[in-house]
């Protein structure tokens, strides 16, 4: 459900309060948000899965830069502990809303409720939230939406529309879990479905597996648009694991905003879009008054789901068919994924057309230290497969690492002479510490699986956005980051990342272990807290492709 968070519907919002409930009053916008489970048909498959107010996606949450936004969340679930992680929020001084489970607070235990507060000072554009606990991200999403304080965007547009992309998979969470996790290691696969706004339209063959069935209720999603208006789609990518290409057939996007920055336009007759990762592209419609079906597929991977359909309705053409598959001519080609395809591509917009509010860093010249990470996959003695960074696996801490250094369980005074110089790990704190305004150079080195896979890793940390600077095919080469990084005028700005494979190719084969691409970003240690960097695959992120950065942690102010 959209809402406006214009004071004056507060009465009439308080009388339908079991919904997305939310208030507004002097800069506070809050919602209550109720985690649950139920059966869905998402793409005519029938499955429990996980609910944000008893849908699929979520609400879309709006508020304006400068609000302070408050999320009550309850867990209404029978038996699962919850987390909800704000995807790109950077909150500065709020560093215990994070959401993640056992860093910066508690899973929440069903029928409990927890009260997440940040400050969006100094940000703007598109956003989402999601569950950051076990896979339950699949289904437990939804946009957020921060406009302008004075809604004086930098560019025209008449309208918006929400596009959020999401892949579908029709085993249960807790199945898709054990298989990552047990000594006979079952993989996630491709996914089934690829579904827009949560629907998409198969017919699934009934036999095939349990809780199949055919249901009235589902079908490819509808976006209706009006000739000779111009349209804002904040595109989401709101992916448990699959990077996707999508088109809209007969029309150009125009990109004006990356994960939550504004950029210079660019015209694109596709868009690349990985786990986590949001843009802003502007459609003009101009075409004959029709019907057109937009489509996304999957990229790096062996094969795609051909459901990733999606209708672009004009009003006054017939009102489409939401459960016929269209005819093979009327279904748009898809491009191949290219590897570094965004790269210095968008560049930022100049401060002077920014909103008066937003202020982005400069770019760093030099950094502080550079922390190299490399990719990897091992197979332990029982069988099972985890995944690492430097030769470690992430292991979950008893208890939250934020909550302990709140409490003095934990020092807050890190040994920064004692970390290792190369990939400034501490083993004892099991975090790599990083001090208050360091500038910090992140090199992903990408290396093949035990299987010789090359796979692709969006990486995202929290807390801060980073600038992407750099990548390559093979082993990392300082030489040609440097080269690259002079080559930039205005780095881009971000939170997720894409470190690529040498090919859209999945049968291209390595010896395990073969370098295979590299990713380089820079970013200011500028917000004390403790952030996790990860995968945004979930099922790698399960097998442990994670690290701790605590940042500052000298200078944490304590828990409003």
């Amino acid at each position: 459900m959209r809402s406006s968070l214009n004071c004056t519907n507060l009465l009439l919002l308080t009388v339908i309060v079991i919904s997305s409930l939310f208030s507004c009053h002097a800069g506070i916008v809050e919602y209550n948000l109720t985690i649950s489970e139920g059966y869905r048909t998402p793409d005519c498959f029938e499955r429990f899965m996980v609910l944000i107010n008893g849908d699929s996606p979520g609400p879309a949450l709006r508020a304006h830069t400068g609000d302070t936004l408050v999320i009550n969340v309850y867990n209404g679930m029978a038996a699962e502990v919850v987390t909800l992680h704000f995807h790109g929020i950077l909150q500065t001084g709020t560093p215990q809303s994070d959401g993640v489970p056992f860093i910066t607070q508690w899973p929440v235990d069903p029928g409990s409720t927890f009260r997440q507060e940040m400050h969006l000072s100094n940000q703007v554009g598109t956003f989402y939230y999601h569950a950051h606990t076990s896979v339950h991200g699949m289904t437990a999403y939804g946009a957020l939406i921060i406009e302008d304080k004075d809604d004086r965007p930098p560019y025209h547009y008449d309208h918006e529309r929400i596009v959020l992309l999401s892949d579908f998979y029709h085993q249960e969470d807790n199945d898709i879990v054990d298989g990552l996790l047990s000594p006979s290691f079952r993989w996630i696969g491709d996914p089934h479905s690829i579904l827009t706004n949560g629907n998409t339209y198969d017919n699934w063959n009934c036999t095939q597996l349990e809780h199949s069935s055919k249901a009235p209720s589902c079908g490819y999603d509808v976006i209706s648009v009006k000739s000779g208006l111009t349209y804002r789609f904040r595109i989401i990518g709101a992916m448990l694991s699959t990077y996707l290409s999508f088109v809209i057939p007969h029309h150009t996007m125009t990109v004006i905003e990356v994960d939550g920055f504004y950029v210079k336009p660019v015209r694109v007759e596709h868009l690349e879009i990985n786990a986590g990762q949001r843009y802003s592209v502007l459609v003009e419609a101009n075409q004959p008054i029709d019907n057109y079906f937009m489509k996304a597929n999957a990229k790096f991977r062996k094969s795609t789901p051909e459901n990733g359909l999606s209708i672009l309705h004009y009003e006054g053409s017939p009102d489409p068919n939401i459960r016929s598959p269209p005819a093979p001519e009327r279904i748009p080609a898809v491009p191949l994924g290219t590897p570094m395809w965004e790269f210095n591509r968008f560049k930022m917009l100049p401060r002077d057309v920014l909103p008066s509010q937003l202020n982005h860093p400069d770019f760093p010249q030099a950094y502080d230290r550079e922390i190299q990470l490399t990719t990897g996959q091992r197979k332990l003695d029982n069988g099972a497969i985890r995944m690492y960074l430097n030769n470690l696996t992430f292991e979950e801490p008893m208890s939250p690492v934020l909550l302990d250094l709140y409490d003095g369980t934990r020092s807050r005074y890190p040994d920064y002479q004692k970390i290792n110089r190369t990939d400034g790990y501490d083993s004892a704190r099991r975090t790599i510490p990083v001090k208050l305004n360091e500038v910090i150079q992140i090199v992903i080195q990408n290396t093949a699986t035990t299987t010789g896979r090359c796979d692709q890793h969006p990486f995202h940390l929290h807390g801060h956005s980073f600038f992407d600077v750099g990548g390559g095919n093979g082993l990392y080469s300082p030489q040609e980051l440097s080269n690259q990084v002079k080559a930039i005028s205005a780095p881009l700005l971000r939170d997720v990342v894409s470190v690529y494979p040498e090919t859209d190719s999945p049968d291209l084969k390595y010896a395990p272990g073969t370098p295979c691409g590299w990713r380089a970003i820079r970013f200011i240690a500028d917000n004390p807290g403790v952030w996790v960097f990860h995968c945004h695959i979930t099922a790698h992120m399960i097998l442990g492709m994670q690290v701790l950065f605590e940042v500052g942690v000298e200078e944490l102010s304590s828990i409003s």
